[in-house]
């Protein structure tokens, strides 16, 4: 919707409420929906804001005073003060949850002070008593007991701070020998609540932030597990995760709002899908791909097949509910799947046909979003499109041994054609409100 409607509809709503057309909390997601240009969600947001930053300076001045003064204390009293913050807060949350305090502000803020006492009182006591403890360990104690947070306070705050945790405890455990596959399991700990969250305002500014840290956490974590099959088949299992990441939320958010900032799952797995594709495009990945020279079939090969297998299921899904193939981004793992088989099988021969591979999908991808923007009257369609073939252009002749000439003339068509593009649907639209 454009700006000036969404500013009409806000001007609107408090009369609609005034008249009991609208519940007041349905004027809200309406505001929030459309961008929350109403004054109403920017003091919701500054209060959730102010009270989380309260929660953290409260939470690291205590430590730093018990800091300041812990050698002046004995043992006994250590143990007791080091349990005072937790027991500080879990009092708070009892007391507001008893009390029936409401406030979304209060409760990221308690919820975050609370986990910060966690961390804070596992340090202290471990120090204490000289509990020896590996950082891996301390990191997945901390953040198992922080997700009960969740569910008894209600907090959505400290879910990407428990993915991110969580995340960093998957890379430890991978480098000092230990378990990561137990990474899938904790990630999924507090889906409950983020499917709730989103359940209930799916566009609004928490749950997107939380799908996208999620996405994020998931992705990294997976890649830290599957270490050993990145060696040869990084390419593939990456952009089968990004393309699987893309379409998801092309199938199961198609009606979310046309802004990048509401559909992260498209701009994640968009934008990784174009990194890898430019990666793919240079010798530099092929020849570190070729230089393991291990067997072909090993068992690392399985989730290089299995990722790009659920790749095709949904783009069949797809297909099967818009009538269209789903995008050219989901055919990305197939020619990475394609191209590496090839490339360990046949040496450095294929490198060039590899180059020229992701060189062409490179430009259709770029050709295919400049058409379709065009056709739809979509500027930012279109210039995403120029975008990436001007990066195109840009890598490729900087990459070859072509004169300075060429290179500029290649340059000045590139923006001919941005101006061209712009002006174009700029015409069309004109013609249409005309209309």
């Amino acid at each position: 919707m454009r700006k000036q409607y969404v500013k009409w509809l806000t001007a609107e709503l408090p009369d609609l409420v005034a008249r009991n057309i609208l519940s007041p909390d349905a004027a809200d997601r309406l505001r929030d929906y459309y961008g929350g240009f109403g004054r109403e969600g920017k003091r919701t947001i500054a209060a959730h804001a102010f009270a989380i930053l309260a929660a953290i300076l409260i939470g690291s001045g205590i430590i730093l005073l018990l800091a300041h003064n812990w050698d002046e204390f004995s043992r006994p009293l250590r143990a007791v003060i080091s349990f005072i913050p937790l027991l500080a807060a879990q009092g708070l949350a009892g007391w507001g949850l008893w009390r029936g305090k409401g406030s979304r502000g209060w409760k990221e803020g308690i919820s975050i002070f609370w986990m910060l006492a966690i961390g804070s009182s596992l340090a202290l006591i471990s120090q204490t008593y000289h509990i020896s403890s590996d950082p891996d360990t301390f990191t997945l104690s901390w953040m198992l007991l922080s997700i009960p947070i969740v569910y008894l306070v209600g907090s959505g705050t400290i879910i990407p701070l428990y993915l991110i945790g969580i995340t960093i405890w998957a890379g430890m455990a991978q480098s000092s020998g230990g378990h990561p596959t137990f990474f899938w399991l904790l990630i999924a700990l507090p889906l409950p609540r983020i499917w709730k969250i989103s359940h209930k305002d799916t566009y609004r500014t928490a749950p997107v932030l939380l799908r996208a840290v999620f996405t994020i956490c998931l992705i990294i974590g997976t890649g830290i597990i599957l270490e050993k099959s990145l060696a040869d088949y990084w390419i593939v299992i990456f952009s089968s995760l990004f393309a699987i990441t893309y379409l998801t939320g092309r199938i199961w958010f198609a009606d979310a709002p046309p802004r990048v900032f509401l559909q992260p799952l498209r701009a994640i797995g968009g934008t990784g899908i174009l990194f890898l594709a430019f990666s793919a495009s240079f010798r530099g990945p092929w020849k570190e791909i070729i230089r393991h020279n291990r067997p072909l079939l090993q068992p690392e090969i399985i989730p290089a097949l299995i990722l790009p297998a659920g790749v095709v299921a949904l783009l069949l899904l797809c297909r099967s509910r818009f009538k269209s193939s789903g995008s050219l981004l989901g055919v990305m793992p197939l020619l990475a799947l394609a191209a590496t088989i090839m490339a360990r099988a046949t040496s450095e021969r294929m490198i060039p046909i590899n180059i020229v591979l992701f060189t062409a999908y490179i430009f259709i991808l770029g050709l295919a979003n400049l058409l379709h923007g065009i056709k739809e009257r979509n500027i930012g369609l279109t210039n995403l499109g120029l975008v990436i073939l001007c990066l195109l252009i840009v890598v490729r002749f900087f990459d070859s041994d072509l004169g300075f000439t060429v290179r500029g003339v290649a340059f000045i068509v590139t923006g001919i054609g941005f101006l061209l593009a712009n002006f174009i649907l700029l015409q069309k639209k004109a013609t249409d409100r005309r209309k």
